[in-house]
Protein backbone atom coordinates (compact mmCIF):
# COMPACT_ATOMS: atom_id res chain seq x y z
CA UNK A 1 0.00 0.00 0.00
CA UNK A 2 1.29 3.45 -0.92
CA UNK A 3 -0.07 6.95 -0.45
CA UNK A 4 -0.38 7.48 -4.19
CA UNK A 5 -2.65 4.45 -4.53
CA UNK A 6 -5.24 5.77 -2.05
CA UNK A 7 -8.42 7.73 -2.74
CA UNK A 8 -9.17 10.90 -0.78
CA UNK A 9 -11.51 9.00 1.54
CA UNK A 10 -8.83 6.39 2.15
CA UNK A 11 -6.21 9.09 2.77
CA UNK A 12 -8.54 10.64 5.34
CA UNK A 13 -9.17 7.25 6.93
CA UNK A 14 -5.41 6.71 7.12
CA UNK A 15 -4.96 10.15 8.69
CA UNK A 16 -7.67 9.41 11.24
CA UNK A 17 -5.84 6.22 12.17
CA UNK A 18 -2.53 8.14 12.39
CA UNK A 19 -4.06 10.69 14.75
CA UNK A 20 -5.41 7.96 17.00
CA UNK A 21 -1.98 6.32 17.11
CA UNK A 22 -0.29 9.66 17.86
CA UNK A 23 -2.80 10.43 20.58
CA UNK A 24 -2.15 7.06 22.23
CA UNK A 25 1.59 7.72 21.98
CA UNK A 26 1.34 11.13 23.67
CA UNK A 27 -0.78 9.56 26.41
CA UNK A 28 1.88 6.83 26.87
CA UNK A 29 4.68 9.40 27.04
CA UNK A 30 2.71 11.27 29.67
CA UNK A 31 2.03 8.06 31.65
CA UNK A 32 5.72 7.14 31.64
CA UNK A 33 6.96 10.64 32.50
CA UNK A 34 8.07 11.72 35.93
CA UNK A 35 4.81 12.31 37.83
CA UNK A 36 6.45 15.08 39.88
CA UNK A 37 7.18 17.15 36.75
CA UNK A 38 3.84 18.95 36.57
CA UNK A 39 4.85 21.41 33.81
CA UNK A 40 5.90 18.47 31.61
CA UNK A 41 2.61 16.68 32.28
CA UNK A 42 0.72 19.85 31.42
CA UNK A 43 2.66 20.25 28.16
CA UNK A 44 2.07 16.62 27.19
CA UNK A 45 -1.61 17.02 28.06
CA UNK A 46 -1.74 20.05 25.75
CA UNK A 47 -0.16 18.01 22.96
CA UNK A 48 -2.70 15.24 23.46
CA UNK A 49 -5.51 17.82 23.37
CA UNK A 50 -4.12 19.16 20.10
CA UNK A 51 -4.16 15.63 18.69
CA UNK A 52 -7.82 15.37 19.67
CA UNK A 53 -8.45 18.62 17.79
CA UNK A 54 -6.63 17.22 14.74
CA UNK A 55 -8.71 14.07 14.95
CA UNK A 56 -11.94 16.08 15.12
CA UNK A 57 -10.86 18.17 12.11
CA UNK A 58 -10.13 15.05 10.09
CA UNK A 59 -13.46 13.45 11.03
CA UNK A 60 -15.30 16.64 10.09
CA UNK A 61 -13.52 16.92 6.74
CA UNK A 62 -14.00 13.20 6.11
CA UNK A 63 -17.77 13.54 6.66
CA UNK A 64 -18.10 16.21 3.97
CA UNK A 65 -15.40 15.05 1.55
CA UNK A 66 -16.62 13.93 -1.86
CA UNK A 67 -16.41 10.32 -2.90
CA UNK A 68 -17.33 6.91 -1.67
CA UNK A 69 -16.82 5.77 1.88
CA UNK A 70 -13.34 4.47 2.55
CA UNK A 71 -13.18 0.94 1.22
CA UNK A 72 -10.33 -1.40 0.64
CA UNK A 73 -8.04 0.09 3.26
CA UNK A 74 -6.33 -2.98 4.68
CA UNK A 75 -5.87 -2.35 8.44
CA UNK A 76 -2.55 -4.22 8.60
CA UNK A 77 -1.27 -2.46 5.49
CA UNK A 78 -2.36 0.90 6.86
CA UNK A 79 -0.63 0.29 10.17
CA UNK A 80 2.53 -0.84 8.40
CA UNK A 81 2.49 2.26 6.20
CA UNK A 82 1.94 4.52 9.22
CA UNK A 83 4.70 2.91 11.26
CA UNK A 84 7.03 3.43 8.30
CA UNK A 85 6.07 7.10 8.07
CA UNK A 86 5.92 7.63 11.86
CA UNK A 87 8.80 5.45 13.13
CA UNK A 88 8.80 6.96 16.61
CA UNK A 89 5.50 5.13 17.23
CA UNK A 90 7.53 1.92 17.38
CA UNK A 91 10.39 3.13 19.59
CA UNK A 92 10.51 1.71 23.07
CA UNK A 93 10.89 3.94 26.11
CA UNK A 94 13.31 1.74 28.01
CA UNK A 95 13.02 1.02 31.71
CA UNK A 96 11.70 3.29 34.41
CA UNK A 97 10.27 6.76 34.20
CA UNK A 98 11.06 9.14 31.37
CA UNK A 99 12.89 12.24 32.46
CA UNK A 100 11.99 15.60 30.91
CA UNK A 101 14.63 15.42 28.16
CA UNK A 102 13.57 11.97 26.97
CA UNK A 103 9.87 12.75 27.12
CA UNK A 104 10.40 15.91 25.09
CA UNK A 105 12.60 14.03 22.62
CA UNK A 106 9.86 11.47 22.00
CA UNK A 107 7.20 14.18 21.69
CA UNK A 108 9.36 16.28 19.36
CA UNK A 109 10.16 13.28 17.16
CA UNK A 110 6.49 12.44 16.81
CA UNK A 111 5.49 16.01 15.93
CA UNK A 112 8.24 16.25 13.31
CA UNK A 113 7.24 12.95 11.71
CA UNK A 114 3.56 13.92 11.72
CA UNK A 115 4.32 17.22 9.97
CA UNK A 116 6.27 15.34 7.27
CA UNK A 117 3.51 12.73 6.99
CA UNK A 118 0.83 15.34 6.30
CA UNK A 119 3.08 17.06 3.78
CA UNK A 120 3.47 13.71 1.97
CA UNK A 121 -0.30 13.10 2.09
CA UNK A 122 -0.85 16.59 0.68
CA UNK A 123 1.28 15.72 -2.34
CA UNK A 124 -1.08 12.86 -3.17
CA UNK A 125 -4.38 14.67 -2.58
CA UNK A 126 -6.11 15.33 -5.86
CA UNK A 127 -7.92 18.64 -5.46
CA UNK A 128 -6.88 22.03 -4.14
CA UNK A 129 -9.20 22.00 -1.14
CA UNK A 130 -7.84 18.65 0.06
CA UNK A 131 -4.26 19.74 -0.54
CA UNK A 132 -4.94 22.87 1.50
CA UNK A 133 -6.48 20.81 4.31
CA UNK A 134 -3.47 18.48 4.55
CA UNK A 135 -1.04 21.40 4.32
CA UNK A 136 -2.89 23.02 7.22
CA UNK A 137 -2.56 19.81 9.22
CA UNK A 138 1.17 19.74 8.48
CA UNK A 139 1.53 23.37 9.55
CA UNK A 140 -0.34 22.70 12.80
CA UNK A 141 2.15 19.96 13.64
CA UNK A 142 5.03 22.21 12.59
CA UNK A 143 3.75 24.93 14.98
CA UNK A 144 3.56 22.38 17.82
CA UNK A 145 7.09 21.27 16.97
CA UNK A 146 8.35 24.87 17.04
CA UNK A 147 6.66 25.35 20.41
CA UNK A 148 8.29 22.19 21.78
CA UNK A 149 11.69 23.32 20.56
CA UNK A 150 11.25 26.69 22.26
CA UNK A 151 10.32 24.88 25.50
CA UNK A 152 13.43 22.72 25.25
CA UNK A 153 15.70 25.69 24.57
CA UNK A 154 14.18 27.79 27.35
CA UNK A 155 13.80 24.92 29.83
Amino acid sequence: MTLESLSLKNLLSLCRQAEKMCLRRFDKIRERSDPDDEPLHELLGDLAAEERNHLAAIEEYEARAPGEAAAGLDPDGAECLLRGRLPSLSRGFGEGLLDRDLALFFAESLEEEAARFYRAVMEHAGDGESRSFFLNMSERDRCSLDHLRRVVLNG
